[in-house]
């Protein structure tokens, strides 16, 4: 269980500095974009296209890292009305059909990058749009992993968690 930990918080630590990175290299880019436009009157054609791509990237890495956040955010009030073991079936079900998914978008995602070196892209000095495509697959692969880690963790810590839970409320 602790390799599984340590795995996941590795990808959540490389997705999350690749998505940082990222984020501040297309910030940049749009700042250079509106600085080179309106002040020296160039326009850089380039960067529409590498900022759409980039928040593509972004988001589909940022997918991984932020996993446990998302799931953290949920209406207690109807899970606190569901029985506690019909309640861990519920979670282990949901989380199966999003691995499900996600799989699918894995091998869907291939695919359209595969498409995507048919043809280039306008602006960005004509790189095959394989590379843009090809974050679908990639988050999608990170997402999946650090979803089975959790999945597997909360199903056999689920109980533990719940014991504790009642001790601190009663």
């Amino acid at each position: 269980m602790e390799k599984l930990k340590l795995i996941d918080k590795y990808i959540k630590k490389v997705t999350l500095w690749i998505t940082g990175a990222l984020f501040i290299v297309v910030g940049l880019s749009i700042f250079l974009q509106i600085l080179f436009r309106y002040v020296l009157s160039i326009g850089l054609n380039w960067v529409d296209e590498f900022s759409r791509y980039g928040l593509v990237w972004i988001i589909f890495l940022g997918g991984a890292s932020a996993i446990n956040v998302i799931e953290q955010t949920c209406i207690t009030f109807i899970k606190n009305k569901i029985p506690h073991k019909a309640l861990k079936w519920i979670i282990l079900v949901f989380r199966i059909a999003i691995i499900i998914f996600l799989i699918v978008l894995i091998i869907t995602g291939f695919q359209f990058a595969r498409l995507g070196k048919m043809s280039k892209t306008l602006a960005l000095w004509g790189l095959s749009q394989y590379w843009a495509f090809l974050a679908i697959p990639v988050g999608s692969v990170f997402m999946t992993i650090s979803y089975i880690i959790k999945t597997i963790l909360d199903f056999f810590m689920f109980e533990e968690t719940n014991h504790k839970q009642e001790a601190v409320q009663i």
